[in-house]
């Protein structure tokens, strides 16, 4: 049985890695499509190998697994100390991705490197059919009302269900992987002028969603190819110089958009004073941050857990007259400050190991998309908790499993490299 899964099929990818790729199509849209094809990869992947070469794999690369399976253990764990009447199960079944990818990925054997390229230029090509969709639905509504901000931040990505934060990251890792194949690796001019359009796109679309995290990690992005370019390129070192170029260009430009403008020129420096600070992205996540922290040093060694802290959340946005974090059931948007809230010490220092052990993995091995990938939420994790929906979650033990665990050359059959 194994032997068949591993036959090329389509592409010259067999079953397992034609799974994957569907994972990957459908992680911009609903999440029960995405989770029906995270259950059919996970059932081909575990008829791939023998118990023997799953337990080979593992024993591998023991902290690659280990750790993110603990901190799922850990949310698991907590429910235990939970005090909220409003508490289920039904957040495991969210992070389940945090135990099912690296047990998954870390026993199946390895992608093959022409797969794993082919898996994500499917997962480019997808988010741009979702971009273009979007824009077509935003101007069917702005057809009908001639309400301008139908084209941007959450009213844009709404028709696709899914947040402009988190569609925002899967553009700006676009970005990342088109330029890594066309400019870095060796490519042909015409592969690099599609690829080069795809880049614009994508970068115009991440503009579009107005979230500001992304964008300045775009503005970081087009900066670390210009000097890339300059210090490793020798040549062709034009190509991805005009690439970084309209990458920060094209920001300060669309910045003259309305809705875009507005939402930059409303973020300042200050406390939260009420209502007319509620579009301040600043000033709501510094009283997020205050009163997550106020809570976190109550209970700092084991933490709240998940719907406890929701709820003395909740009561502590009310007391701050910030009514619209009531509503909404913010949580701190600092994935490092609601995990200690949550869980604890022992869950931030899970996170932290985990995160850490990734990146260093995909820089030892120094797969730039890894590292990339890694860097990028990271950072992201900052200002929104991108591990408390399956779209973070996928996005992370997904694209960054495959880079810490299996990645092999097209020479490797399904030996370790």
């Amino acid at each position: 049985m194994n032997q068949l899964l591993k036959r090329p099929l389509i592409l010259g990818m067999d079953l397992v890695e034609l799974a994957l790729a569907l994972v990957a199509i459908t992680m911009p849209f609903g999440n029960n499509l995405n989770s029906y094809a995270i259950v059919f990869f996970s059932f081909v992947a575990i008829l791939r190998t023998s118990f023997k070469e799953k337990a080979d794999y593992l024993s591998h690369n023991k902290l690659g697994w280990i750790l993110p399976v603990a901190y799922f253990v850990l949310i698991a764990l907590s429910y235990l100390w939970d005090k909220s009447p409003q508490k289920s199960f039904k957040y495991l079944e969210t992070g389940a991705s945090l135990l099912v990818f690296p047990l998954v990925l870390g026993s199946m054997g390895q992608v093959r490197k022409e797969s794993l390229k082919k898996i994500l230029l499917v997962f480019v090509l997808t988010n741009m059919v979702a971009a273009f969709y979007c824009l077509w639905k935003a101007y069917l509504g702005y057809q009908e009302t001639h309400y301008f901000p139908h084209f941007f931040y959450h009213y844009l990505s709404r028709h696709i269900d899914i947040s402009a934060i988190y569609f925002s990251s899967y553009c700006v890792f676009s970005v990342a992987i088109l330029y890594y194949y066309y400019f870095i690796e060796k490519s042909t001019i015409v592969a690099q002028v599609l690829a080069f359009i795809g880049i614009m796109v994508m970068a115009m679309f991440t503009i579009l969603l107005s979230s500001k995290m992304f964008i300045f990690i775009l503005y970081i992005t087009g900066l670390g190819i210009c000097m890339y370019s300059f210090f490793k390129i020798r040549h062709n070192r034009w190509r991805p110089l005009v690439i970084a170029l309209l990458l920060l260009a094209m920001p300060i430009l669309l910045l003259r958009l309305p809705y875009v403008y507005s939402r930059i020129t409303e973020t300042q420096l200050k406390q939260y004073g009420g209502v007319q600070d509620d579009q301040n992205g600043f000033a709501v996540r510094r009283l997020l941050w205050e009163e997550s922290w106020k809570l976190i040093k109550e209970h700092p060694f084991t933490g709240m857990g998940y719907y406890y802290a929701h709820d003395n959340l909740r009561e502590q946005y009310k007391e701050a007259g910030f009514d619209e974090g009531v509503k909404l059931n913010y949580n701190s948007h600092n994935q490092y400050l609601f995990t200690w809230l949550c869980y604890g010490i022992i869950g931030i220092l899970l996170l932290l190991s985990f995160l850490l052990q990734f990146l260093l993995t995909a820089y030892r091995k120094k797969e730039f998309l890894g590292v990339y990938i890694m860097l990028m939420l990271m950072v992201s994790m900052l200002t929104d908790c991108m591990l408390e929906i399956q779209k973070g979650i996928v996005l992370l033990m997904l694209f960054a499993g495959v880079f810490v665990f299996n990645v092999g050359s097209s020479k490797t059959k399904d030996a370790f490299a």
